[in-house]
């Protein structure tokens, strides 16, 4: 699994170059990590999420991430282990957020099918 740390070193090689092949490195040190921090919470949710779901919280994840280390002044193991958390809570939310704005227009939907 890829730690922290790692992510930091490749974040200081990224700083320090600002060369697209150490920041692809990076995007991928940070997909894999934001997969297992996803695929451990998706395991304990009460209705399983599909695997097209699983793939699109990673991705968003490792999106809001990367954009906030691009813009970060004062980064440390530490500092990238709070942003993990955080972005994968607000990717989590804003899945949720979004489902269940559908199935209240599919509740609509339906009640509007039974009317007519």
């Amino acid at each position: 699994m890829v730690t922290y740390e790692q992510i930091f070193e490749a974040f200081c090689r990224f700083a320090a170059s600002r060369d697209q092949s150490d920041w692809c490195d990076l995007w991928i040190l940070c997909q894999l990590r934001m997969e297992a921090l996803v695929k451990t919470k998706a395991k304990k949710l009460a209705v399983p999420l599909s695997h097209e779901d699983i793939e699109d919280l990673i991705t968003d994840s490792t999106m809001r991430v990367m954009r906030k280390l691009q813009t970060a002044a004062d980064v440390d193991p530490g500092y990238i282990s709070k942003t993990f958390w955080f972005e994968n809570y607000t990717a989590f939310q804003t899945f949720n957020q979004y489902h269940k704005h559908i199935r209240r227009e599919e509740e609509f939907v339906k009640i509007l099918n039974e009317l007519f």
